[in-house]
């Protein structure tokens, strides 16, 4: 093959009392520790290794973010590759993996998909799976934010919003299928060149706004979504903490805090396998609570009193609760990977997967505000809580942990999967400290310490230092800033999920049409194309996103300004953003 290998890659690592007796001598020498340990030294080798598989292999091992309960299937190989790595780094009298040439890199994936029959020979997953995953993740913590946003409107036109939301959402859906469609046709072609067929690998939406939006877009999308990300964990953490203090009499930020430990802890411990077995159990659990709350709520409800018509100006304040509720759009790759490309197929079951939650919604959002009886003064799901208890209760409690818990592990796992790549670098280029900077080096002698001495399994100091950054600055704000969970879902919503799902899915669709009018073909004919209308329907997408981002500045811009001038928005909602600049700053 011709693989070039560095000294320092051939160099077998010292055992432990080679080590120890080195660095000794070598203090009684100079009064300090060596510039880099053996073990430094090995945990950079390995963070190198990982970063050229990363960067020379993205066909392999691309991950797209996740959302609420969605955890991608390549995320667990990722995980597998980056544990396998520091693992050989650590053995005792093990090699570093060698440095290797593109082409050397290349072949050895291929040889490794071929073994592990991820390549050519895969199963098409049945419609049925595919509908399940749709559904599983949009049904979430978005659906505890949805009767108490469209409590004002009424029940008949929440209804009438959450059908043009989920029209729209559907559009967006189908274009990113487009684009997607669009990459692995390009991809296959390319490894049909070399003699390989068709790959089964994800190829995730920040990859699609390169490819369609160049650098750029790709940078605005990880951007956004690192934000978006860190911010509604914010909210998922604060109405853990309000669910579990009704039910446990314990302080909110108590509770909080165990619920972000716990689950955050297993995830982090555990790692993907784990995560995604504990993701399922409770999507199922948060299921089934859901179908007995409704069946239960509807014997409660006060069908005579509930209120079926509110205010129509109440509706678009609602809408970006709505749109949180009914998003799904990064399982698209996910599904198309899964059918193969099938087009036919992916059409079918994103408007079946997307379809079923609405109808839950829909239903969702009639019997909770039956059971309430047009009380929108409060959260209808606290009335319940407080006034009707019973098996409707008990129901509701259950379902909102499992669905708050099934959005928080997945969302941990997004953010931890995108950081971890940084803290790592970090790691890389981190220097020894001197012995004058006593906080740094011990920091420094922990984390050299606790590496080399962590038993088989246990995560490494840098998954240790990516988890804890994660979690510990959005629990701090969600324990000091109580009842932020419904406006910062509209905030986040508004203003990040409808630039990333509503405005850019289109955009990259433009893009790819214009790309192929370029080369002499017609995008109107191509059995590629997913959404007819042409570039109007595309312009009328972007348009429809802006427009609930500006109809959301408008709000906050006039309840910041005074009701007396602008009287569409909560000054409440957004007096409780504004307490939040002084600590994001």
């Amino acid at each position: 093959m011709g693989a070039r290998t560095s000294d320092r890659a051939r160099r077998p690592r010292a055992n432990a009392s080679s080590t120890g007796s080195s660095e000794t001598s070598t203090r009684r020498a100079t009064g300090r520790r060596p510039r880099q340990s053996a073990r430094a030294s090995a945990r950079r080798g390995a963070i190198e290794w990982r970063r050229a598989r990363e960067t020379e292999g993205r066909n392999i091992t691309a991950r797209s973010p996740p959302r609420a309960n969605a955890i991608s299937p390549t995320e667990e190989l990722g995980e597998r590759e980056r544990e396998g790595a520091r693992a050989g780094a650590d053995e005792p009298g093990t090699t570093l993996a060698p440095q290797t040439t593109t082409s050397d890199y290349n072949r050895e994936i291929e040889d490794e998909a071929m073994r592990s029959g991820l390549d050519e020979v895969t199963e098409k997953a049945s419609m049925a799976s595919v509908i399940a995953l749709i559904v599983g993740s949009t049904v979430g913590a978005g659906a505890l934010a949805l009767p108490e946003a469209t409590a004002p409107s009424g029940i008949v036109p929440a209804g009438g919003a959450l059908l043009g939301v989920w029209i729209m959402l559907v559009c967006d859906a189908l274009l990113i299928a487009e684009v997607n469609l669009k990459m692995m046709r390009e991809r296959d072609e390319e490894r049909l060149i070399h003699g390989r067929g068709h790959s089964p690998v994800v190829i995730p939406l920040n990859e699609m706004a390169e490819r369609t939006l160049g650098e750029q877009g790709q940078v605005l999308m990880n951007s956004i979504y690192g934000a978006v990300s860190l911010t509604i964990l914010v909210a998922y953490i604060n109405k853990a903490g309000d669910l579990l203090n009704g039910v446990t009499g314990i302080d909110a930020a108590v509770v909080a805090t165990a619920f972000t430990v716990v689950f955050g802890g297993l995830v982090c411990v555990g790692g993907t396998k784990l995560a995604n077995s504990i993701n399922q159990t409770l999507t199922y659990v948060c299921l089934i609570a859901f179908c007995m709350f409704l069946g239960a709520g509807s014997l409660y409800a006060h069908w005579s009193d509930a209120p079926w018509t509110g205010s129509m100006s109440a509706v678009p304040e609602a809408i970006p609760i709505i749109f949180l509720t009914l998003v799904f759009h990064d399982l698209v790759p996910v599904v198309c990977s899964m059918l193969e490309g099938d087009a036919a197929k992916i059409r079918k079951g994103i408007l079946i997967g997307s379809a079923i939650p609405l109808v839950m919604f829909e239903l969702w959002d009639t019997i909770a505000l039956a059971v309430a009886a047009g009380d929108v003064g409060k959260d209808p799901l606290d009335i319940i809580s407080a006034d009707v208890g019973g098996a409707a209760s008990v129901m509701l409690g259950t379902f909102g942990i499992a669905a708050l818990a099934t959005s928080f592990i997945g969302c941990v796992l997004g953010i931890s999967s995108a950081a971890q790549p940084f803290v790592d670098d970090i790691l890389l280029k981190l220097d020894e400290p001197p012995e004058d900077a006593r906080m740094t080096h011990a920091l420094f002698e922990a984390l050299d310490t606790y590496d080399a001495e962590r038993k088989p399994g246990a995560p490494s100091a840098s998954r240790l230092l990516t988890f804890g950054g994660i979690v510990t600055v959005p629990l701090a704000i969600a324990a000091s800033f109580p009842n932020i969970f419904l406006p910062l879902s509209g905030f986040v919503s508004a203003y990040g999920m409808t630039t990333i799902y509503g405005v850019m899915p289109p955009l990259m669709a433009l893009s790819l049409r214009r790309e192929s009018r370029k080369y002499g073909e017609d995008p109107s004919t191509s059995a590629n194309i997913s959404l007819p209308g042409g570039e109007p329907t595309l312009i009328t997408l972007i348009a429809s996103a802006v427009m609930i981002t500006i109809d959301k500045m408008y709000d906050d811009v006039s309840a910041l300004c005074g009701g007396s001038i602008f009287a569409s928005a909560s000054v409440a909602d957004v007096a409780d953003i504004a307490s939040l600049a002084p600590v994001l700053s």
